[in-house]
C-alpha cells in the first residue's frame, strides 16, 4: 500500500489528496438489488476462513492504515453508509478547475473522466477522455448507460441479456443515451430487437447502479461542519509517529515514499523511543 500509494504521491506531489474507505454498511444499492456485490461477500467470507492463523484479519488492517493515513499528512475519509465511490465523486465534485487524478482500477470511475479529471489505473495507465474512447469505444459521459446495458460482475448485477460490448458502444454511438434509443429507434434498425430486450429487463436499476451519487460532504467527527477543498490539502507528516507505527507492526524496512517523504536515509527501522 506504502509503496503504491507513495510512489504516485511522489510523482505527483499534489497540494490536495485524500484515501476514501467503503464506509460501513450497504448503502442505497443493496436496497434496489439485495444481491448487489453478494459475489464480493462470498469472496471476503472465503478469505477470512483462509486466515484465521493470522493475526491480523484484512479489516483489522485496513483500520491500522486509517491510522496511519493521517500521519503521512493526508486527509482519510470514511462515510457511513456511502461507497468508496460516491465519495470519490462527491470529493471530486470540490476541486473545480484543479487538474485533479483518481488511482483506481474500478470501471465505474470512468463516468467522471473528462478535461480536469483523470483516472491513473494499473490496467489502463493514465486515462483521459481519448483514452476512455479507446478502451471503450464511447464518451465518458456514456460510461453509465454502457456498464447498465454489459452489467458488472464485479459489483454483481447482469446488465441486458445478451448485450455483449460492441453491441452496447454501437448503440450509444449511434443514438447518444438509452433513452434516445427507446424513443427514436425505428422498426426497420439494425438494432431495434435490443428495444424490447431493454424494456423488459431491470436496466433502470441497473443504471442506478452504475451511476456515482454526489453527495454533500461532512466531517466524521463533526457532522454539521460541511468539508471543502482545504481540508484534503497535503500536510506535513509526524516523522515520529510514522517511525513509531512501523515499529510496533514490525516493518523493518523504509518503504521509499517513507524515506522520500521523511527525509530519512535509506536503511532499516530503528527504535526511537
Amino acid at each position: 500500500f506504502l509503496n503504491i500509494v507513495g510512489a504516485e504521491l511522489i510523482k505527483f506531489q499534489p497540494t490536495h489528496a485524500a484515501i476514501i474507505f467503503d464506509g460501513d454498511g450497504d448503502g442505497f444499492r443493496k436496497e434496489i438489488w439485495p444481491t448487489y456485490k453478494a459475489q464480493r461477500e462470498s469472496d471476503d467470507d472465503l478469505l477470512a476462513g483462509q486466515v484465521d492463523n493470522i493475526s491480523l484479519t484484512m479489516r483489522e488492517s485496513m483500520n491500522n492504515l486509517r491510522d496511519l493515513i493521517p500521519m503521512l499528512g493526508i486527509k482519510c475519509l470514511q462515510l457511513r453508509d456511502v461507497e468508496g465511490d460516491d465519495t470519490i465523486r462527491s470529493v471530486t465534485g470540490l476541486t473545480d478547475e484543479i487538474p485533479t487524478i483518481i488511482s483506481t482500477n474500478d470501471k465505474d470511475m470512468l463516468q467522471l473522466v473528462n478535461k480536469r479529471v483523470a483516472v491513473l489505473s494499473t490496467h489502463w495507465g493514465y486515462v483521459t477522455p481519448a483514452r476512455v474512447r479507446e478502451l471503450l469505444d464511447i464518451r465518458p459521459r456514456q460510461v453509465v448507460d454502457y456498464l447498465a446495458l454489459q452489467g458488472d460482475k464485479i459489483d454483481n448485477y447482469p446488465g441486458v441479456k445478451g448485450m455483449g460490448p460492441k453491441t452496447a458502444s454501437k448503440l450509444l454511438n449511434e443514438f447518444g443515451t438509452v433513452r434516445d434509443f427507446l424513443d427514436h429507434v425505428k422498426k426497420d434498425h439494425e438494432l431495434f430487437k435490443w428495444k424490447a430486450k431493454i424494456e423488459d429487463s431491470d436496466f433502470r436499476i441497473f443504471r442506478k447502479l452504475a451511476k456515482l451519487v454526489e453527495y454533500e460532504l461532512t466531517d466524521p467527527d463533526d457532522e454539521e461542519r460541511i468539508l471543502t477543498i482545504d481540508d484534503f490539502a497535503v500536510g506535513e507528516p509526524d516523522k515520529d509517529a510514522v517511525l513509531e507505527w512501523m515499529e510496533s507492526f514490525g516493518i523493518r524496512k523504509y518503504p521509499p515514499y517513507i524515506t522520500k517523504v521523511l527525509g530519512l536515509a535509506e536503511g532499516r527501522v530503528r527504535r526511537m523511543f
